[in-house]
């Protein structure tokens, strides 16, 4: 990746840690305080904004990363529609396990994201692609 494109998406990973950390602020300010909850609110569009010009600029610096970055963002966004409606009792991420990996009963392995295992023991997972795919419990090989 060329090191524009990592110093652009640095600066998309600052501005999106500001957000959160405005609407922590948001919450907590008293609802009597209108003109102060405006103010943040405005702030936190302003930010979004900035994220949003961010990712267009890396589509004039690299097309093939951000059509990437469109394609795990969109991954997500359905990962996390397929498993809000189950009850999981396991979530395993790549930053947070140092590896995520899905291996099949066949011998096939699926690198990951995040792979998350519901109640019944069927496995969801987000590829380093930003596809989602599910196992089924009798698919996945025991650990």
């Amino acid at each position: 990746m060329a090191q524009s494109v990592e110093q652009v998406l640095q600066k998309i990973r600052f501005i999106e840690q500001d957000i959160e950390l405005h609407k922590s602020i948001l919450v907590s300010i008293p609802k009597d305080q209108e003109g102060e909850m405006e103010k943040v609110i405005g702030k936190i569009k302003q930010m979004k904004d900035r994220v949003q010009e961010l990712k267009g600029s890396i589509a004039e610096i690299d097309p093939e990363v951000h059509a990437h970055i469109l394609q795990l963002e969109e991954g997500t966004r359905k990962f996390q529609e397929v498993i809000k409606s189950r009850e999981l009792r396991q979530v395993i991420t790549l930053d947070q396990a140092g590896e995520c990996r899905v291996d099949l009963v066949d011998g096939r392995q699926f690198e990951c994201l995040v792979k998350a295992m519901d109640e019944k023991g069927n496995w969801t997972a987000l590829t380093l692609d930003g596809e989602v795919l599910e196992f089924g419990v009798e698919e996945i090989m025991e650990l």
